[in-house]
């Protein structure tokens, strides 16, 4: 009990604290503050912000955000190394965009290095079967921006309007066992979506310059969106040894989810090298909308094989 303070206990966030503790309420009706409770451990915590100096690999801060669907009507952002964000399984623990605003992410992590984020399903909000209409949701489920050594096991982004992750100087990091499922339904032909996307688009780290990701690792991912499983739009944002391993793909890029859009499922451009995808896709029987293709090299570096 503090002295100065009668009659009240202080939660010093040491090395973990948990999402109720910082007064976050995961019913799956509470709106209302949650957003800026979860944001308040996220900058409580006594991680450090430094991209340029020696870094830490073990995450200091393990921020639990225990079973329940979270709902948030803004996005989260974490700025500090070390910060790990864990959940208590992808079909218990939910971070979810309210149905009633539509926002750019559920999370991003901007000059943030060794983070993790672990056992937890990122809902972008709209039904899984999405009608485009429909006026609320996330447009990206994970953002990052000038992120490196991030690691992530049994995660899953869903329900999103256009990208499920999306990443601007993503470098060194591992993923294992996540999906994405029924994200890219409000796409359009200036703003492709679907899965992956590595773009320049949407940086607001300002360190250093060019987008520019590499030596990232997937391995056991399944992906069931609309659109793209990858995008290396090289000319502004090359990519250098992305590689994922072990997938189980099904392509919906056919004109009954995608009208009109010219969307390749595989696109790699601009030299980006070192493209790496293995694994097995069911594309669907029907045709793909227009011109589209079903693996797009246009310019590609050295190094890129696909097998599926």
């Amino acid at each position: 009990i503090a002295p100065a303070s009668p009659g009240r206990w202080l939660l010093k966030l040491d090395k973990w604290a948990t999402f109720r503790q910082a007064g976050a309420i995961g019913d799956g009706i509470t709106v209302a503050g949650n957003r800026e409770r979860i944001q308040a451990a996220l900058d409580a915590t006594v991680s450090v912000h430094d991209i340029t100096g020696e870094n830490n690999p073990v995450p200091s801060f393990r921020l639990r955000a225990g079973a329940g669907t979270f709902l948030i009507d803004g996005r989260l952002l974490a700025t500090k190394n070390n910060i790990c964000i864990d959940g208590e399984g992808e079909g218990n623990t939910f971070i979810k965009c309210a149905n009633t605003v539509v926002i750019n992410e559920i999370i991003r992590f901007r000059e943030a290095y060794w983070c993790e984020l672990n056992d937890i399903t990122i809902d972008g909000g709209l039904p899984f079967r999405a009608t485009r209409t429909e006026t609320y949701g996330a447009d990206i489920g994970i953002k990052w921006d000038q992120a490196a050594y991030f690691r992530s096991r049994n995660c899953t982004v869903q329900n999103v309007r256009i990208t499920a992750r999306e990443a601007t100087h993503l470098w060194e990091s591992w993923f294992n066992n996540s999906s994405s499922l029924s994200c890219g339904w409000f796409a359009t032909a200036e703003r492709f979506g679907g899965d992956w996307n590595f773009t320049g688009q949407r940086k607001e780290s300002t360190t250093f310059p060019g987008a520019e990701s590499n030596e990232i690792y997937v391995d056991k991912h399944s992906s069931n969106c609309i659109g793209s499983l990858v995008i290396c739009d090289g000319s502004a944002a090359p990519v250098s040894n992305f590689k994922i391993t072990e997938l189980i793909g099904e392509g919906r890029t056919y004109t009954s989810d995608m009208p009109g859009l010219h969307q390749d499922y595989i696109y790699i451009s601009g030299m980006s090298n070192g493209i790496n995808i293995s694994g097995y896709c069911y594309a669907h029987a029907q045709t793909f909308t227009g011109d589209a293709a079903y693996i797009n090299f246009f310019n590609s570096g050295i190094g890129c094989e696909i097998n599926l």
